[in-house]
């Protein structure tokens, strides 16, 4: 079995001071479950260098919410993943749901930032996943597979292997009822037979797919212990160190 992979996603909270009082908090107890899971927590860019710092070599890695697809230039506001990898980012998340809705990102535009954070030598996280008006009208297995063959076009097998790839469908993105473990399930199915079709058996099982969406301590085990879910991301339950660590201890024990 794969060691899962647990990260939480601050999104736009927590000042420098904060970003402190949770590693102070955080980090020794995250000790006893390094090797037992993957862990990293995506802050945002201005905590990122004081984050990096402050996890040192203690096993949890840190890593940012976006970032442009273009190293440097002309582009006022944009932070690169050059300069994720820089301020000592290893994972970079990408096109998330809040982005493609709010930003308007495109599938082109996550391609792009999918191909800048290997090359930065970032493990890209990259989310997928559709609509409750998708859902109803049964259109979640090729709306995920017109996503994954637009952001993997022209990749490697071995470019698609160092993905990692979130599932989130946004109807149960911050929502009070998050996707049932079983639908879940099937769409991480859905997904792994497209990278197998695309790429072939070896990167299909080799690539790390997650589940992300309204996960907490009371169902993440339930997730977990699908046969296609690698791990998860953690929203509103992993700002508090102390929730985290509950949630991270549950995926140990698996």
């Amino acid at each position: 079995m794969k060691t899962p992979v647990i990260f939480t996603n601050w999104k736009m909270n927590k000042t420098l001071r904060e970003t402190k009082d949770y590693f102070d908090r955080f980090l020794i107890s995250a000790k006893k479950y390094l090797g037992k899971t993957e862990l990293f927590i995506l802050v945002p860019h201005t905590a990122l260098a004081m984050a990096a710092e402050l996890t040192g070599n203690s096993g949890v890695k840190v890593g940012s919410q976006n970032h442009f697809w273009e190293d440097f230039g002309p582009y006022t506001g944009e932070i690169s993943a050059a300069m994720v990898k820089d301020c000592g980012g290893a994972y970079a998340l990408i096109g998330h749901y809040e982005r493609r809705l709010q930003f308007h990102e495109s599938l082109d535009s996550i391609h792009c930032k999918a191909r800048a954070s290997l090359r930065n030598r970032l493990i890209p996280v990259i989310c997928i996943g559709e609509s409750i008006e998708q859902r109803q009208a049964s259109e979640t297995e090729p709306i995920i597979k017109k996503q994954i063959d637009a952001i993997f076009k022209g990749f490697t097998p071995y470019e698609a292997e160092r993905c990692y790839l979130l599932y989130e469908p946004y109807w149960a993105v911050g929502a009070e009822n998050p996707a049932q473990p079983s639908e879940a399930q099937e769409a991480h199915g859905v997904i792994r037979e497209s990278i197998r079709k695309s790429f072939g058996n070896q990167t299909a099982g080799k690539v790390r797919i997650l589940y992300g969406g309204s996960v907490r301590e009371n169902n993440v085990f339930r997730f977990l212990v699908q046969p296609d879910i690698d791990g998860v991301g953690v929203g509103r339950g992993g700002l508090d160190p102390d929730s985290f660590l509950r949630i991270v201890e549950i995926a140990a024990s698996i």
